[in-house]
């Protein structure tokens, strides 16, 4: 569906977009929903906690924290009266599940812990966190059959 761009003021036509093109934007993209819709919900959210979560944060983790911001930015406030399950679907976005996270450290008592959305049960019921998993789990796979094509290449 093409659209106007509202810094050029071009009509862009997305399926004109040249193969090539399409991964550098893509990842464009993902790194921008990163900057803008993830690091406001974290820094609302954790506050004085949020840069040292990400620093206490896996690799695989922020990487599923980056596809999960892309597929749904934004989200409703995450209600601790409610249970989890009832507050699945489609507006469980990001600022959901980080409110979940802000959430469990309280109750816990621990530092606030980003490496919740690998392994914890209640986020992964989200198709969101599933779906972000996937992303994640193809974007490690090239990664590695890019390194070992470099490696059977001639140098």
């Amino acid at each position: 569906m093409p659209f106007v761009n509202p810094e050029s003021m071009h009509v862009v036509h997305p399926a004109w977009i040249p193969v090539g093109d399409q991964m550098v934007i893509y990842a464009a993209q993902v790194a921008a929903s990163y900057r803008l819709s993830f690091l406001k919900w974290l820094q609302l959210e954790l506050a004085d906690d949020a840069s040292p979560a990400v620093a206490r944060a896996s690799r695989v983790a922020i990487m599923i924290w980056q596809a999960y911001t892309f597929l749904a930015p934004g989200g409703r406030s995450f209600e601790p009266a409610n249970d989890v399950a009832a507050q699945l679907g489609q507006s469980f976005g990001v600022r959901s599940a980080l409110g979940f996270v802000a959430d469990h450290a309280k109750k816990s008592g621990d530092k606030a812990d980003l490496n919740l959305v690998v392994n914890e049960d209640k986020l992964n019921r989200s198709a969101w966190v599933r779906s972000a998993k996937t992303r994640t789990a193809e974007a490690l796979f090239l990664e590695r059959l890019l390194k070992q094509a470099r490696l059977m290449l001639p140098a």
